[in-house]
């Protein structure tokens, strides 16, 4: 209404303006009576293609509101199969968000590295995933524990750092050397080293503080074995979380490891 200039308007929701105008929208509309005849017609909307990146970010715009609980207890078989089958991270993490607004939800499904089936996993609540993760060699549920890390226990919290801190070191050396070198013809083998690498980054940032050193040399020994750069990434914030809950004798030797092992002065190590 304010604008006569579509490109203008265009501009302001830089490059996705439908969607980030309907969670505008929908976000305003989100306390009126409206909110919940709008939410069922954007559930609706979640299982074709073509529309659902739109209905996600009317989803987005309502999650917050006073009616979004009892949305998801009308529309919850339409936001599981939409979490199930979405091939967008952004729109799952929509998803998830409001499911975790309804009681624990126990689904049946092929557990994997992806973040969808993190996510299906996490909705169980079932927080003694840790010492299952501490007992299972690259552990599919290390996606779900991040997602759970901030609910976790002290000694629950333990055995999700030991199960990172392992997994950091198995999946690393699995990584290719660069991003898009393959050393294996298996594509799917390689996809899932990444995934489950990504998994236990996310896992060791989130508990860090409980066992500093133990995060900090895996994330170290990540950095060492790797030149993938999402892997590369992902250290580098496990190695900056454990170093605010580290000793300075641990900053000091992971230091000490790193310009010592560094190639060149532009190598990620050094930096």
């Amino acid at each position: 209404r304010r604008s006569s200039d579509p490109r203008r308007l265009a501009a302001f929701f830089d490059d996705a303006p439908l969607e980030k105008a309907l969670k505008c929208a929908a976000r305003r509309l989100a306390r009126s009576s409206a909110a919940l005849e709008l939410g069922e017609l954007a559930c609706r909307a979640l299982g074709d293609a073509s529309t659902e990146a739109n209905a996600s970010s009317v989803l987005e715009g309502l999650s917050d509101g006073p009616h979004a609980v009892e949305l998801v207890e009308r529309c919850r078989s339409s936001l599981l199969e939409a979490l199930r089958t979405s091939r967008w991270d952004r729109r799952r993490r929509v998803y998830y968000d409001l499911l975790k607004l309804g009681p624990p939800i126990k689904e049946d499904h092929d557990e994997d590295f992806s973040d969808g089936s993190a996510r299906l996993t996490a909705l169980s609540g079932d927080l003694s995933l840790a010492s299952k993760a501490e007992a299972t060699i690259k552990s599919p549920y290390l996606g779900a524990l991040s997602l759970l890390a901030d609910q976790l226990d002290d000694s629950s919290a333990l055995s999700a750092a030991g199960a990172a801190a392992r997994d950091l070191r198995l999946w690393g050396a699995q990584l290719p050397a660069e991003d898009g070198h393959e050393d294996s013809s298996d594509e799917e083998g390689e996809s899932d080293a990444w995934h489950g690498c990504r998994n236990a980054c996310a896992l060791a940032a989130s508990v860090a503080r409980h066992a500093p050193t133990m995060i900090g040399d895996a994330a170290l020994e990540l950095l060492l074995r790797t030149r993938h750069t999402g892997a590369i990434n992902g250290g580098e914030s496990v190695l900056r979380a454990a170093s605010l809950s580290g000793t300075d004798e641990d900053r000091r030797r992971w230091l000490k490891t790193a310009l010592t092992s560094c190639r060149r002065p532009d190598d990620h190590l050094s930096r």
